[in-house]
């Protein structure tokens, strides 16, 4: 979520993790529920050398408390869909894993366009690459709603724990 500032809020997660093709977890969490708070994903005005701040957090059994802060401005990266000028690097970790971070890569009027890491103890070294660049029509906008309400209701479903203590978005469609 953006604010009329242009901070952007981390509120939650709802990750699947699969073996085999199947869910064998969904560590969901969502802002005020069993004492998660929301963070910043990212500031309007990102500041080098400022210091990091909270991007949420999850309390035990999950305990989700990654932070963030500016790495570079002013980046050139390049992915298979383009290269980006003054792309703005952040650098995102957690304070018990040290040695460990996530870059995340933003290019301006697109958004995040990579993924890397640093650090001698980063262990999964995760790397993405922006690979097609789509904007959408009005029914494609209507696609990717009907299909972010679906993956709502698999949530519901998945994470009763969390999701039962919300409402939905949507009354789900009788049938």
């Amino acid at each position: 979520a953006q604010d009329t500032a242009g901070n952007v809020w981390h509120l939650g997660q709802d990750p699947e993790e699969y073996e085999e093709g199947k869910i064998v977890k969904a560590p969901a969490w969502l802002e005020g529920i069993a004492g998660a708070k929301a963070g910043l994903a990212m500031k309007a005005e990102p500041q080098p050398e400022a210091k990091s701040y909270a991007q949420g957090f999850a309390p035990a059994p999950l305990y989700w408390d990654d932070r963030a802060r500016v790495y570079k401005l002013d980046e050139r990266t390049c992915v298979p869909v383009a290269c980006y000028d003054n792309v703005l690097v952040m650098e995102e970790f957690e304070r018990r894993k040290p040695g460990a971070f996530q870059l995340k890569y933003y290019a301006p009027g697109v958004g995040g366009v990579r993924v890397g890491w640093r650090g001698h103890k980063e262990e999964e070294k995760e790397t993405l690459g922006l690979t097609d660049l789509v904007h959408l029509t009005k029914s494609g906008l209507a696609d990717v709603r009907r299909e972010a309400l679906a993956l709502e209701t698999r949530a519901y479903k998945i994470s009763k724990d969390v999701y039962g203590r919300t409402e939905p978005i949507e009354k789900p469609e009788a049938g």
